[in-house]
């Protein structure tokens, strides 16, 4: 019985993972024209958005403000998870039989 409650929670997580990533936004660009597209990445000078099957390749500066900052948004890496602080023993000094 834990096996299939831990079988379908398994499912749901990754079911919202999948469709967390597949968000399509409207993307406009500097002279009004809009697409609905993926957002694949980002950096200080580009995004990467999916449609109709390819990747495509767009300045920011080619974008309005609104897309630019939505590239910005969506380009910000997930904070680093936290390391788990495990307990340090004390270490003592190796002591030569022969010293």
């Amino acid at each position: 019985m834990k096996s299939i409650k831990f079988s379908i929670l398994f499912l749901i997580s990754i079911i919202q993972i999948v469709l967390a990533q597949s968000e399509i936004y409207e993307w406009t660009n500097s002279g009004g024209r809009m697409i609905k597209a993926k957002f694949v990445r980002g950096d200080a000078e580009t995004v990467t958005l999916f449609m109709n099957g390819r990747n495509f390749v767009i300045k920011l500066s080619d974008l309005r403000l609104e897309s630019q900052e939505l590239a910005r948004k969506s380009s910000v890496p997930p904070p680093p998870a936290t390391p788990l602080s495990l307990p340090v023993k004390s270490i003592r000094p190796i002591r030569s039989r022969f010293a």
